[in-house]
C-alpha cells in the first residue's frame, strides 16, 4: 500500500499544475471570443482532455530527460517508485483516454489534440527533442501551451476554424512563448552544466529576458495592428501588464527581474480570468482565477521569506 501511495505521490509531482492552468485558460479566451460564454459540461471536459495531454507530455520529458535531471541536481526521486517504460506507458493511455474525448466534443478538436500529443512528444524524445533546438523550442512550447488550446476552444464552440481565430491563436500563442523565455532562463546555469542546448542556454539570462519582453510586446503590438479594441478583455489583459514589463525592463536587480517575470504572465492570466468570471460568472473562469491568485500570493511570500 505504501508503495503505491508512493508511485501515485510520484505522478502527481511529474505532472505541472500551472501548464494546464495556462492551457485551460487560453481555451477559456477562445470560448469567450467565440461565443461570450463559457458551457460547462464541454469546457470541463475539454480541459480534463488537455490536462491529460500536458500531463502525458510532463511525463514524457522527465523520463526522456533523466540522465540530465540527475546531472542538473533535479528531484525525480520519484523515479525510485516508477520505472521510466512505465511512466511512459501510462504517458499513452493519457493520450489515447484525452484524444476519445475530443472526439466525441469535437473531430476539429481532437485533429488538433492529436497534433499538440505528437508535438510534445518530438519535443522531448530523440531523435528529433525540439528541447534541444534553438527556436524551435519556443515555437513548439507557444504552439502547445497557447495556439493549440485557443484552436481547440474555437472548434469546440464553433465546429470549425476559420483565419481570424487561426491568426488570434498565434498572436496569443507569442504570449505563451514568452512565458517559456521568462521561466526557463530560471534553470539557464543548470542546464548548461548538464549540457543542455536550448534558445535560452544560447542567449543567456540577459538576453533570454530581453527577447521574453520583446516577445510579449510585439504579441502586444501584432493584435493592436490586426484587431485594435475588438475584444476589450484581451486588450485590458494586455494594459494591466505592461508595467510589470517595462519595470522588468529597466529594474537591475536579478532577484526582483526575476520575481517581476514570474508576474507578468500571472497578472495577463489573472486579468483574462477576472474579467471573464465578471461577465459569465462561469464556475470554471472564478476557480481557475482563485488558482492563479493562489499561485501569485504563495510567489510574493515566497519572495519575502528569502530575502528575511
Amino acid at each position: 500500500m505504501k508503495h503505491v501511495c508512493s508511485k501515485i505521490r510520484g505522478y502527481l509531482k511529474s505532472a505541472r499544475l500551472e501548464s494546464i492552468i495556462v492551457t485551460s485558460t487560453f481555451l477559456i479566451i477562445a470560448e469567450w471570443y467565440s461565443i461570450h460564454d463559457i458551457p460547462l459540461i464541454v469546457t470541463l471536459l475539454t480541459i480534463f482532455s488537455l490536462a491529460l495531454i500536458v500531463t502525458a507530455g510532463s511525463w514524457q520529458n522527465y523520463v526522456y530527460d533523466i540522465e540530465i535531471d540527475k546531472k542538473a541536481g533535479k528531484n525525480i526521486g520519484f523515479f525510485q517508485y516508477i520505472s521510466p517504460k512505465e511512466m511512459l506507458f501510462f504517458s499513452f493511455i493519457l493520450i489515447a483516454i484525452a484524444l476519445g474525448v475530443l472526439w466525441y466534443i469535437d473531430f476539429y478538436a481532437f485533429i488538433i489534440g492529436l497534433i499538440e500529443a505528437i508535438v510534445f512528444l518530438i519535443y522531448s524524445a530523440p531523435p528529433i527533442r525540439l528541447k534541444t533546438k534553438a527556436v524551435f523550442d519556443f515555437i513548439a512550447n507557444s504552439l502547445v501551451f497557447g495556439a493549440f488550446p485557443f484552436f481547440i476552444g474555437y472548434t469546440i464552440t464553433q465546429h470549425t476554424l476559420n483565419r481570424t481565430a487561426i491568426a488570434i491563436g498565434l498572436i496569443l500563442g507569442l504570449l505563451a512563448g514568452s512565458y517559456y523565455l521568462f521561466i526557463s532562463s530560471f534553470e539557464i546555469e543548470s542546464d548548461k552544466k548538464a549540457g543542455v542546448k536550448n534558445t535560452c542556454t544560447y542567449l543567456g539570462f540577459k538576453h533570454t529576458i530581453n527577447i521574453g519582453i520583446t516577445i510579449f510586446l510585439l504579441s502586444f503590438i501584432l493584435y493592436l495592428i490586426f484587431f485594435n479594441f475588438s475584444n476589450r478583455i484581451i486588450l485590458v489583459s494586455y494594459l494591466v501588464s505592461l508595467p510589470l514589463v517595462a519595470l522588468t525592463k529597466f529594474t537591475k536587480n536579478t532577484q526582483i527581474k526575476i520575481l517581476l517575470v514570474s508576474f507578468i504572465f500571472l497578472i495577463w492570466n489573472g486579468a483574462i480570468l477576472l474579467l471573464i468570471s465578471i461577465y459569465t460568472t462561469s464556475i470554471i473562469s472564478i476557480l481557475l482565477f482563485l488558482v492563479i491568485l493562489a499561485i501569485f500570493i504563495m510567489a510574493i511570500y515566497t519572495y519575502m521569506v528569502t530575502e528575511v
